[in-house]
C-alpha cells in the first residue's frame, strides 16, 4: 500500500532536494521514501534531468558592448 502523506512529503521536498537545501535527517528520509517508492524515484530522476536540462539552456553570452560599457564604468568609478 502506498503512503500518500509520505509521497506528499517527499514530493514538497525535490527542489530543496536537489538543491541540497535540507537538513541531513530530512535528506535520509527523502532517500529512504525514495527506495520504497518507485513512483516517487521516477518523478525524482524526471525532475532530476528536467533541472539540468534547464540550467543548460540558460547559458546565455554577454553582448560585447554591454561588457565595455561596464568596463568604463567600473575604470571610472574606482
Amino acid at each position: 500500500m502506498i503512503d500518500h502523506s509520505a509521497c506528499a512529503e517527499a514530493a514538497a521536498r525535490v527542489y530543496p532536494f536537489l538543491d541540497g537545501e535540507l537538513t541531513w535527517i530530512r535528506r535520509v528520509k527523502v532517500r529512504w521514501h525514495l527506495r520504497a517508492c518507485t513512483r516517487c524515484q521516477a518523478a525524482f530522476v524526471f525532475e532530476t534531468y528536467l533541472k539540468g536540462k534547464v540550467s543548460e539552456g540558460l547559458v546565455e553570452e554577454c553582448p560585447d558592448d554591454v561588457i565595455e560599457r561596464l568596463r568604463g564604468f567600473l575604470a571610472d568609478n574606482r
